[in-house]
């Protein structure tokens, strides 16, 4: 399309001379029919993009949108500027939705929004089956993806639409998606060689602070009192929080207002409307507040707590400065608060043992029909779960049809089985009372309820229209009698069907491993909040590189790590030197004190204690003696915020090192280890320690519940040459030994280990040229193990085995991608003794457990 046409209608529907960054490029590929993602920031402009294609373009665009208030304002704003476009959704009317159908049909509107679910509907199919649509929109795509921040089963529903009304091209738009969401993306809707733009991340009128402090309130209150015009938006992590801090600051003077889904709803939209409006200066809420929410004049939104991703944080951080004017980005933090974290995702991501108490919580409490008539609250109290978690494991066996429950609300359903002649027939000849029942469903509900059934608010209905519960049962009887219509009436909070007809937890289809995965991907990005909240690098640019935008250069100069002065960052400096010392100790000792003798250790305070323990006999005592005792004290907060250092519960807590304590360790070998170990015996238990951390990380123990330092000293001091010999040590266990005395071995004498995982390398078997010639033949690993009656693992260990010995050659090609591939070969060279768990970890890749294991075994053979 010609570019004086585009230039021309932006400039005559939108007022605007010239594009925002990135805009261009994704209308020129709409426009052009290319499947497109577009990831931009909250108030990027990703609305114009696919709102000028459809002007331009021949036909109705449809648009998948969330939100009811987010499409009402969308179409008054189109329709202002004289875009004839409209929304069809719950809200309509009988008449109304009749009217729009009927538009829609004739080609009258450019764009028309619609919910995700209304693509469920067949009659909404019939009318997109009628109608020329020019390309499909989806807002808000991150929706579609179970790695998002705001995963809402209704986008899968998308696809199934799409196999019924094939619609291209397909154009998906997200502020907050990284790169395993857009992949989501990509895959769940087929794009094909789409246009991907990530663009516009840089809000040049925005700041982004992060202040560590315990007392959030009176930081909350200074920048508040600081901020003499526009609005605030406060963000906390729980409803608790909200109704706190809300009450505190109204108790102060502010005129703030409280704001979670715990309210009712006509509370929630009296809540949002005197905020959007300017009577209310200063809105608290949780995370349930803002999408949809285009207010100009936000020149504060303030975290008091860490948000799950930095997604979320970036699209809530989004809503500030819309009107380009100078505003501000706060996260008030303090490192407990990653508790509350780590408790959301227990919940989201359960362990089995809390599935199976669920479980067996719901067997035993089922009636005779396998119904279940208790209150979330009740199940958690006799499973002795938190609420939270009993709420996301029923989600997860009602995902995959184990249970099925009433969602909230718990409304009462309708469908008129007659055609509206019929009923209007009925109507016309029967009472007054059951006209008027009649006449407020039909005005209650949309024309769908002849096709399917519709949820009716009961008491709604009859506070609006001055009826009584006796007329409505009275007149629903009168019309399942005349066959006019079926009724389903509310049901009791918390009533639950068991559907499954397996007897045993461990028959259930839960993807165990799958739920594993998804719950480290959810630790790594929260650790991403934590580093984003302490990173002395410019904030902004570690923004734009999560979000792989590169667009712009040089720091921001604002951010709270650009406004350190050079002091700072040289404590900054001083304080990761004390961090290290702190970890370094902390494995010399093994892991074995609390705080105030590790602080005595590192600052070499002769104390009754540490000539105990004769601490001053490793070579970490002291190395913290020219620091003050606050300066350690810190640094051990400090690493205790990071998550570097754990600490025991108890009555004498004990600090421990974490996984990504120990992995700092080990990726730097600090000169205080080398200087305690410069002989050739030092080496080999520096290398004996790196495997036992392998081996503890493995096994999910302690590293001395592996062996103890003194074991290791042993085996040092005079290596074994077998595996006897490695038994008769003292301190070595005959469970370790059996499993990783090769390993152990392997370490001592500087080689690679040829079985890790406990492979053992056996004589060739037969069964593995079968496989292999089934591999080639293009089965899958599950077609292979059924038709050889035998479990996926055992397939992959013997096609593993046959691998290693030589007996087979097999192509990666058959079971990944390049990139995966290339990912697998080169964590392997640089980690040779790495574990299939920690493999899976480092490459993110969704790999299935067996298949890793033969293309490591591939990959292994390669190097």
């Amino acid at each position: 399309m010609q570019e004086d046409i585009i230039v021309s209608a932006l400039n005559k529907f939108f007022g605007f001379s010239e594009f925002r960054l990135g805009q261009k490029e994704v209308i020129d590929s709409i426009l052009s029919g290319r499947d497109t993602i577009a990831v931009m920031p909250t108030g990027g402009g990703k609305s114009l993009c696919y709102q000028l294609p459809a002007i331009l373009l021949e036909g109705t665009a449809i648009v998948v949108s969330p939100l009811i208030a987010l499409m009402k304002d969308q179409v008054d704003q189109l329709n202002k500027i004289g875009v004839a476009a409209a929304f069809i959704n719950s809200s309509l009317t009988l008449t109304q939705l009749q009217e729009r159908v009927n538009l829609a049909i004739s080609g009258e509107y450019k764009l028309l929004y619609v919910a995700p679910e209304r693509l469920e509907n067949e009659y909404f199919m019939r009318i997109l089956s009628q109608m020329r649509i020019s390309f499909l929109a989806i807002d808000e795509a991150h929706c579609i993806s179970e790695w998002g921040h705001d995963f809402r089963p209704a986008y899968m529903k998308i696809t199934d639409a799409l196999k019924a009304r094939p619609i291209r091209p397909i154009a998906a738009f997200t502020a907050t998606a990284g790169p395993q969401v857009q992949e989501d993306i990509v895959n769940i809707l087929d794009l094909k060689k789409c246009g991907r733009f990530i663009k516009g991340f840089d809000r040049p009128n925005l700041s982004y602070i992060t202040i560590e402090d315990r007392n959030k309130i009176e930081r909350l209150v200074d920048i508040l009192k600081k901020t003499k015009y526009g609005s605030s938006i406060v963000y906390c992590g729980s409803r608790k929080k909200v109704d706190e801090y809300s009450f505190q600051l109204q108790k102060l003077g502010f005129d703030a207002a409280g704001y979670h889904a715990g309210l009712d709803q006509d509370k929630r939209r009296q809540v949002q409307d005197e905020f959007i409006s300017g009577e209310k200066r200063i809105i608290v809420a949780t995370n349930a507040f803002g999408m949809g929410i285009d207010k100009a004049d936000v020149r504060n939104v303030i975290h008091c707590d860490f948000t799950s991703t930095l997604e979320a944080y970036y699209q809530e951080a989004g809503r500030a400065g819309r009107d380009t004017l100078p505003s501000n980005c706060y996260l008030i933090y303090h490192h407990s608060d990653i508790d509350l974290q780590e408790f959301f995702i227990s919940c989201r991501f359960p362990e089995r043992a809390d599935m199976e108490r669920m479980f067996s919580t719901l067997k035993y409490y089922a009636d005779g029909y396998n119904h279940i008539n208790l209150s979330p609250m009740l199940l958690a109290n006799y499973a002795s779960l938190p609420e939270t978690k009993v709420s996301a494991i029923l989600d997860i066996f009602e995902k995959n049809e184990i249970i099925e429950r009433n969602n909230q609300p718990k409304r009462a359903k309708i469908k008129f089985t007659a055609n509206r002649d019929r009923l209007i027939e009925y109507y016309q000849n029967t009472t007054k009372e059951r006209r008027d029942i009649i006449a407020a469903i039909m005005r209650s509900l949309t024309a769908e309820v002849f096709e399917r059934f519709m949820d009716i608010d009961l008491k709604k209905l009859l506070r609006e229209h001055s009826l009584t519960e006796e007329q409505f049962d009275e007149t629903i009887r009168a019309l399942k009698f005349s066959s006019l219509a079926e009724y389903k009436p509310e049901k009791g909070q918390g009533n639950i069907a068991i559907i499954s007809e397996v007897e045993a937890f461990s028959k259930l289809p839960i993807d165990l491993e799958g739920l594993k995965n998804r719950k480290i991907i959810a630790e790594k990005k929260l650790d991403v909040v934590i580093r984003y909240s302490e990173t002395t690098q410019c904030k902004r640019n570690f923004i734009l590189e999560y979000f792989q935008d590169d667009e712009t250069k040089g720091e921001c100069g604002k951010c709270s790590s650009c406004l350190s002065s050079t002091k700072t960052k040289a404590g900054n400096k001083k304080n990761e030197f004390i961090v290290n010392a702190i970890l370094n100790g902390l494995w010399e000792i093994d892991n074995r004190f609390g705080k105030l003798l590790l602080i005595d250790f590192l600052r070499g305070v002769a104390s009754e204690k540490t000539r105990k323990f004769k601490l001053a006999e490793f070579g970490n005592f002291g190395i913290l003696n020219d620091q003050t005792d606050y300066d350690v004290r810190q640094g051990v907060e400090k690493a205790i915020a990071a998550r570097l250092i754990k600490v025991s519960s108890g009555l004498y807590p004990i600090l421990s090192l974490t996984r990504q304590g120990s992995a700092q360790i080990s990726k730097t070998v600090k000169p205080v280890m080398l200087q305690l170990h410069e002989s050739e015996q030092g080496e080999i238990f520096a290398k004996l320690k790196a495997a036992r951390l392998d081996i503890a990380q493995k096994e999910g123990i302690l590293e001395r519940a592996v062996a103890s330092d003194k074991a290791l000293r042993l085996l040092a001091h005079n290596p074994p040459n077998n595996l006897t010999e490695l038994q008769k040590t003292d301190g070595m266990s005959r469970f370790i030994v059996e499993k990783y005395g090769k390993l152990i071995l392997a370490a001592i004498k500087d080689e690679i280990a040829e079985e890790y995982e406990r492979v053992i390398v056996e004589a060739p078997d037969p069964v593995a040229n079968k496989i292999c010639q089934m591999f080639r033949d293009g089965y899958s690993i599950d077609e292979v193990a059924e038709a050889l009656d035998l479990d996926k693992g055992s397939i992959a260990r013997i096609t593993q085995n046959a691998i290693m010995i030589g007996q087979i050659e097999l192509n990666w090609s058959l079971f990944v991608s390049q990139k995966e591939y290339d990912k697998i070969k080169q964590t392997v060279f640089k980690k040779p003794h790495i574990t299939l768990k920690s493999l899976r970890l480092v490459i993110i890749f969704d790999i299935d457990y067996a298949v890793l294991r033969i293309v490591t075994a591939i990959a292994r053979k390669n190097l």
